[in-house]
């Protein structure tokens, strides 16, 4: 594995643990939104007189939100151990930053890096050198 190799295995690891949080805001949302839903359909039932008919519909409607909300909650359930492993170690994330700024920084100075002979002015980089310090006026 190369440098680059490596640059690109920690920013994919980082994208997905910030995929991750995303992901897991959204079931929490999804949970609380069904659980409203929830809700509403339990003061339907208590509140209101309906026939067979709409019952039923009722009844169908309130299970499609308990299946939904039971997907996001199995959902959560096997990603809760890393979600734990990573609010324990918040720092890593931050760290993780950190690190791919850095090798980025390198990545960048390194494509934009110039070299100028110090004692053979003869050499064919020179003339690069004299050109382009004509061009930026130095």
């Amino acid at each position: 594995m190369n440098a680059q190799d490596t640059f690109t295995a920690v920013a994919r690891f980082l994208a997905a643990l910030n995929e991750l949080e995303e992901h897991w805001s959204r079931l929490y949302d999804d949970i609380g939104q069904t659980d409203l839903e929830t809700q509403d359909f339990l003061h339907e039932v208590e509140l209101t007189k309906f026939s067979a008919y709409e019952g039923y519909d009722i009844a169908s409607k309130f299970q499609a939100v308990r299946k939904r909300r039971r997907a996001a909650k199995d959902e959560q359930e096997i990603l809760g151990p890393l979600k734990q492993w990573l609010d324990k170690h918040k720092t890593l994330t931050i760290d993780l930053y950190k690190v791919i700024g850095a090798m980025e920084k390198t990545i960048e100075q390194q494509r934009s890096r110039h070299y100028r002979p110090r004692i053979r002015t003869d050499l064919k980089i020179c003339r690069g050198a004299a050109e382009e310090s004509d061009a930026t006026g130095t």
